[in-house]
């Protein structure tokens, strides 16, 4: 084989088609005829499958591998070697062991720690007062006076290389900003210099104009959006987060101003809150050379860590930008990166710079020349993926720095502890974002995500334990800030022995006077309208809906049908002769719109349970203004033909959204005609299930519009009398409408014979007629009571209709694969 190329498989770490990795081990140990155990590496990402393999081979072993469901990389042979990988799970494991039953500094000294007195306002403008003194120097005596962070001075000869290579791409902008002003100049010279030479003429002004004009055009598509350009410094968007003020948290400002004084870290001159678990801070290049930063604190944070823990990571963030040139140095290696980021995302999304004030002309003109910037992102994208490839070296150093100012609060011993913990919390929390994305598509939302993270860090199970600490083994991406930390950069801090500065431990929750409330209101931040569940209601999901969802998710491309979907075969004859492809071909085409649809639907529906709210008002004689409920007018009649129109456009959309759906339930009835008959009979006996659950349809919809009325008449509450009219009638509506339901399932065939109406006991419980309260609080309790009985019932029945449509697809999907029929997900849609 000498001469011949050769190759190796390389496990990328990933499943293909969304398989779990529990099936693909299973099925590798049976192929392979290893252990489960062993098999289990096949999902390390870098694992080496298979060396030394020629073309033939490759192509052999790489469809193996794809039908089991996993993903791989084919690279040059030698490329990689799993005995480094082993070297460093064993290092790891070593690691975890040394530290299993030790307790770390910090926490042994947490039982002879001091609480935190609660610090009083300043009271005075020249100065602080007494109190505030006092608390200061109560958190100061948390820290060690001698065992400040001393950084080594080889760090600089380090960090110059990287520094240099991550200089190149913004001196491009600086050199580019520097000749267009330069050309500028010389476009307007031209006319004083025509004057003084003699020979000025009109078309010496129109050229000098013209010149000018193609450098500001140059300049508003490259030097411009680069500099206004505001980078984010996490993943949310600015309507997801709030800014903290220092009467809303007063403990936690006197806790940064003690961490700068004793730390030597930078001050903190701006808080904002989220509800992920991120730490970051950023600064402009003033904040960068003042030592004044924001800094972005994940309430999650606080809620999962130990005041220590949380202290580490405060220190963490603030330690890119400890010192002036370590701060400059941030700026333009990550800094840029974010420009270059936010960049790439105005021009995608067909802006140039950021505009807040909406329906301006700058901002009719930032369209504009968004057209013309689109062209560019992928320009933008290659000029970001050239930077983080000089600067990675300098990133990876300022990451690495970053991680002793956190050793430098918890010590080296302590930093690997909670190192695992960190990495569980940052699953945490993404495993909650993804939950309220989902519960995005009923309208619902995490009511306190922190305590969700928190519940979910706590309720991990062992195996997903192991995983975390196998993917500790991977190098962590050194242009996020706020990635936890692998082996490597562990096994770094525990080698410079640091010894905590911290003498003590604390609550984090005693930072904050009204913790509950600020996560709640976080917890609601970007999802104005949605309604609020108590995490148990949608994480607590049981196996059963969890897999249903998958499999809806996969037939429906991710536009998963928010309600009942009606099983109606088209009545067009051109339609109704496709096949199983055309039905699927036709549908790839319609996502998008169907996606447009029932967010236009969504707007509807809030709108109409606005109107429907002022109708209720102005029945009641209680004096409303029509456009406080988007009517057409103050009246009775004018709110019903408000309401009449709504309903009218609603049913517009309903009848479209029904048109894309007729093709499903006949892509569903194709694939049934090619099952075998014991399977049709099978599908076709829930499909008279699914099909007498659809008789609840305009039941849910009429519930899920009762919802939202309440949500509008809670944030509205009073106590004039006529209000308390419409909540009685309201309190009667939502009674009559679970009694309804109740009615609808006992008359249906298979309804009654199923489960339904046991899991919707055990959910909803006894809908009480006690007694309407006089006092305003116990109309409110009661109200809120009705309404989460309305969403659990609303949730039980519409998680029942998806399990049992799930069994009717997944054969459905069997089919389509065995026949090899191109699915729908060739096209993709966003959720």
């Amino acid at each position: 084989m000498s001469g011949q190329e050769l190759f190796q498989i390389v496990s990328t770490g990933k499943t293909l088609r969304g398989i779990p990795a529990e099936e693909v081990i299973q099925a590798a140990s049976r192929l392979f005829k290893i252990p489960a155990p062993q098999a289990q590496r096949l999902m390390l990402k870098g694992w080496v499958i298979k060396d030394r393999l020629t073309r033939a081979n490759v192509v052999d072993y790489q469809t193996r591998l794809h039908k089991l469901g996993l993903k791989i990389a084919v690279c040059p042979a030698g490329k990689f070697d799993n005995r480094a990988l082993v070297a460093r799970i064993q290092a790891a494991s070593q690691r975890r062991n040394r530290h299993k039953g030790e307790r770390s500094p910090v926490t042994e000294a947490a039982s002879s720690a001091q609480p935190i007195s609660p610090a009083v306002p300043a009271n005075n403008s020249g100065g602080r007062s007494e109190g505030e003194r006092r608390a200061l120097e109560e958190l100061g005596a948390l820290f060690s006076s001698d065992d400040r962070l001393r950084q080594p001075a080889t760090d600089w000869v380090t960090l110059l290389p990287g520094a240099v290579g991550a200089a190149i791409v913004p001196g491009i902008f600086v050199f580019a900003a520097v000749a267009l002003s330069l050309a500028g100049v010389g476009a307007l010279w031209q006319i004083p210099e025509s004057l003084i030479a003699g020979d000025f003429s009109l078309s010496t002004v129109t050229g000098a104009l013209a010149s000018l004009a193609m450098v500001a055009v140059v300049a508003l598509f490259t030097v411009v959006p680069f500099i206004l350009a505001e980078p984010r410094l996490d993943e949310t968007s600015p309507a997801e987060q709030r800014p903290l003020h220092r009467k809303d948290a007063p403990q936690l400002f006197l806790l940064l101003e003690a961490l700068s004084e004793r730390g030597g870290l930078p001050m903190v001159e701006q808080v904002r809150v989220t509800r992920g678990a991120e730490v970051i801070a950023g600064a402009g290049l003033s904040g960068a050379w003042r030592q004044r930063l924001v800094l972005t604190l994940g309430f999650s944070a606080v809620r999962a860590y130990s005041g220590a823990e949380l202290l580490g990571l405060l220190s963490r963030a603030l330690g890119f930008y400890a010192g002036r040139g370590w701060a400059l140095i941030t700026w333009m290696v990550l800094g840029s990166a974010g420009r270059l980021q936010a960049m790439q995302v105005a021009f995608e999304d067909g802006r140039v710079f950021p505009v807040s004030e909406s329906g301006s002309a700058l901002q009719g003109m930032n369209r504009v020349l968004g057209y013309g910037a689109r062209p560019l992102a992928p320009l933008i994208d290659r000029l970001l993926a050239l930077h983080q490839r000089l600067g990675n070296q300098a990133a990876r150093l300022l990451q690495r720095r970053a991680d002793r100012w956190c050793a430098a609060m918890l010590g080296s011993e302590g930093f690997a502890p909670f190192s695992d913990k960190w990495q569980q919390v940052v699953h945490s929390a993404l495993i909650a974002a993804e939950a309220n994305r989902e519960a995005a598509i009923v309208d619902q939302r995490l009511e306190d995500f922190p305590t969700a993270v928190v519940w979910l860090r706590e309720h991990l199970d062992d195996e997903t334990r192991g995983n975390l600490e196998l993917a500790m083994t991977h190098t962590s991406d050194p242009w996020d800030p706020a990635a936890p930390a692998d082996i490597d950069r562990i096994g770094e801090v525990e080698s410079s022995a640091i010894a905590p500065m911290l003498r003590g431990n604390f609550s984090s929750e005693k930072l904050f006077p009204d913790l509950s409330e600020i996560s709640r209101e976080v917890s609601g931040l970007g999802d104005v309208g949605s309604a609020s569940v108590g995490h148990l209601q949608l994480l607590a999901a049981s196996r059963e809906a969890e897999e249903s969802l998958v499999v809806l998710q996969e037939y429906f491309n991710r536009v998963v049908p928010a309600r009942i979907m009606p099983l109606e075969i088209p009545q067009s004859d051109e339609l109704a002769g496709m096949d199983l492809q055309g039905c699927i071909d036709w549908l790839r085409g319609k996502l998008v719109e169907l996606r447009e649809y029932q967010g236009r639907l969504s707007e509807l529906e809030n709108r109409g349970a606005l109107m429907q709210l002022g109708r209720l008002l102005l029945k009641a004689q209680v004096p409303v203004e029509a456009g406080d409920y988007q009517l057409c007018g103050a009246t009775v009649s004018a709110a019903d033909e408000s309401v009449s129109d709504n309903r009218a456009r609603r049913n517009d959309l309903e009848q479209q959204v029904r048109g894309i759906h007729a093709l499903f339930a006949l892509r569903i009835e194709r694939a049934r005609q090619q099952m075998s008959t014991r399977e049709a009979e099978a599908v076709s006996q829930r499909l008279e299930m699914v099909r007498e659950l659809g008789s609840l349809a305009p039941r849910l919809a009429s519930m899920e519009m009762q919802t939202k009325i309440l949500d509008l008449v809670l944030e509205r509450l009073d106590s004039k009398r006529e209000m308390r009219v419409v909540i009685e009638r309201l309190a009667d509506l939502v009674r009559g409408e679970w009694q309804a339901l109740q009615t609808e399932i006992r008359r249906g065939r298979y309804m009654s014979a199923g489960d339904l109406t046991a899991r919707l006991e055990k959910r909803v419980g006894h809908v009480g007629y006690a007694a309407f309260p006089e006092d305003r609080a116990g109309q409110e309790a009661l109200l809120r009571q009705l309404q989460a009985q309305l969403k659990a019932a609303s949730a039980v029945t519409l998680e029942y209709y998806r399990v049992q449509l799930a069994g009717i697809l997944s054969p459905c999907l069997a089919v389509e694969r065995s026949n090899k029929v191109r699915p729908l997900r060739l096209v993709a849609v966003s959720a």
